[in-house]
Parts: C-alpha cells; structure tokens; sequence
C-alpha cells in the first residue's frame, strides 16, 4: 500500500495491472546515446502526463457499478510501461485486452470499495465478484490518497516500489520481468470525492526563560 498526500487534499484511488499473452508493436531505444534517450522521454513518456484529463470512469460508487474507462487512459498506461521496459533494454510490446482490462476493473472497483488491497479478498468484502478476486491474485494493486495517483501515475510508483513492505520489489520485477506475459489488463478508480483535512495545530510557543537575578 502506497500512501500519497498534496497539500490539505486528499483523494483515493486503485490502481491495477493484470496479465496474460499477445504479440505487439515494439517501443526501443538506444540508451547509450543521451539524445535518443531525451527523445525517447520526450515521445513516448510525457505524452501520457495528460491522463488525468481523460480518465473518464463511467462507473459509480454509489450504485456499486465498477463502470469502464477511457481508451485513452488503458493507452497512457500500457505506453508508459513499454517507456520502462524500454529503457530498461527489455522487449517493450506489452498490449492491452479488452477482456483482461474488465476482469483488472472489477478488482480495482473492489479495493476502493474496501479501502483497502489485498491479493486474496474475501468474500465478506463490501463489493466481492470471483471475476474480481482472481484478477487480484494476479496483479500488482495500487492504493493512494492523491487524486493523480492512478494511471500512469501508479506505474512510476510501482517501479519506484518505495516502502518497507516492498524490499523484494516485487511490484517493480513483475513489469520489468524478461518474459512477462505481452497481455495485460488494466483497470483504475479514481473516486469521486475530495477528502479535506484539518490543518496541524501549532506547537505552542516555549515559555521564556526567567532572567537571571543580579548577585548581591
């Protein structure tokens, strides 16, 4: 579990990656020339900095409906994975399916329904589907409290794979894994509401210190 804060605001999202096999257009680039490398960066990693504005999730809290996502957000997520496997010399044609992104958006739906992230979710979760708790056993699960921490956002923080309860990385060598599966799924809720909170009290100011009495 990963826990991001801005400001006074707060917002929570879950993040998923799940996968499986197909072939795709591969992404390369020679990180041994420095102007290839800041191209690189520049065409295929920031491009997909714009997703916030086009995450348009269908689904609803409320109404216990995971919804679907924008074609645009499943591109900007899949590209910034291959941007990574890229330079990390690996075969970068990793692909989305349209199946696999369903199954991931059910267990997304599902830890931000609990609050929560498990791989193993039981059935007394407050929103449980099968479909759902078997895409968890198979993914890498994001949860944060910033409102950008979903997307392309979540992959950076899953190869940063920060935390003590990340030492193995494990998030970081499943995307960077040399025979990954060229399939995967994504699904991501970004939930509808600002959570503000309190600013900090101020320490109390220290009492003076007494001035010393004269000597007689």
């Amino acid at each position: 579990m990963i826990w991001i804060k801005t400001g006074l605001f707060q917002a929570l999202t879950a993040q998923l990656l799940f996968s499986y096999l197909l072939n795709a257009k591969e992404l390369s680039v020679n990180t041994a020339d420095r102007s290839q490398v800041i191209k690189f960066y520049f065409d295929h990693y920031l491009p997909s900095e714009d997703f916030k504005n086009h995450h348009e999730w269908t689904g609803s809290i409320i109404d216990r409906n995971p919804g679907k996502l924008s074609t645009k957000i499943h591109e900007d997520v899949i590209t910034r994975v291959n941007y990574f496997r890229a330079m990390a010399g690996l075969n970068a044609n990793i692909k989305l399916s349209d199946d696999l992104n369903n199954k991931a958006q059910e267990a997304a739906f599902m830890m931000a329904y609990q609050n929560s992230l498990s791989h193993y979710p039981s059935q007394d979760w407050k929103y449980y589907t099968e479909i759902g708790a078997n895409a968890a056993k198979y993914s890498n699960l994001s949860l944060g409290l910033n409102l950008p921490y979903y997307g392309p956002a979540a992959v950076d923080g899953q190869i940063e794979d920060s935390g003590e309860n990340n030492k193995e990385l494990g998030h970081r060598r499943w995307i960077l894994y040399s025979k990954a599966p060229l399939l995967m799924g994504h699904g991501s809720i970004p939930l509808n509401y600002i959570i503000q909170q309190s600013e900090p009290e101020p320490e109390p100011e220290p009492e003076p210190e007494p001035e010393p009495k004269p000597e007689p």
